[in-house]
């Protein structure tokens, strides 16, 4: 464990509490933010992301205030964008600190408010084009899952030397698995 309670992602095994190598993606994930400059780019991204997505929020929900009567579509949109608000704010404001240290948060409860937060704001906009017409909603559904594809196959082409790093990673640990299986270590050839 390091100071802020994460797992050391440089032993190549996994940590003790953890025999199945569930914190993996945790470990890769520290080993790659020791890329000089990731840290601070995702930080910013994450930053504008979240920033988009108030504004967003605050647009969609702005003809529902004050309205006593909220078709079903409209109370899902309310809702979803009550809850996201605020946990995108709060992670706006932890990207300022973020920004400060130059380092991401590994916290988990961190981790589970963005993907809260990243979820309600998605069901919030399909819920509100849904609401427009079920052909707006599908749409916006598709242009985003396309949107995500386009977006990390750039970032494939971009980083190959950031993928080969986590493939490397992750297959190391998983020959560093079934060798602790077999009861051996996996430096050592039979």
């Amino acid at each position: 464990m390091t100071e802020h309670g994460d797992e050391s992602p440089s032993s190549g095994q996994p940590a003790a509490g953890d025999p199945l190598g569930m914190g993996d993606d945790e470990a890769i994930t520290g080993e790659l933010l020791k890329e000089p400059g990731l840290a601070d780019e995702l930080i910013r991204q994450n930053t504008l992301m979240y920033g988009g997505l108030i504004g967003l929020g605050v647009v969609i929900v702005q003809p529902y205030i004050g309205s006593d009567d909220l078709p079903p579509l409209g109370l899902v949109t309310v809702i979803s964008f009550a809850l996201a608000i605020p946990l995108l704010a709060m992670l706006m404001l932890l990207g300022s600190q973020e920004a400060y240290r130059h380092r991401v948060s590994r916290a988990r409860s961190v981790g589970f408010a963005r993907g809260v937060a990243m979820a309600a704001a998605c069901v919030g906009t399909v819920a509100a084009f849904w609401q427009i017409s079920w052909i707006a909603g599908v749409v916006i559904l598709v242009s985003g899952a396309v949107a995500i594809g386009v977006q990390s196959a750039g970032y494939v082409k971009l980083e190959p030397e950031m993928m080969r790093k986590a493939e490397t990673l992750s297959l190391g640990r998983v020959a560093a698995r079934r060798a602790a299986r077999k009861g051996r270590r996996p430096d050592v050839e039979r």
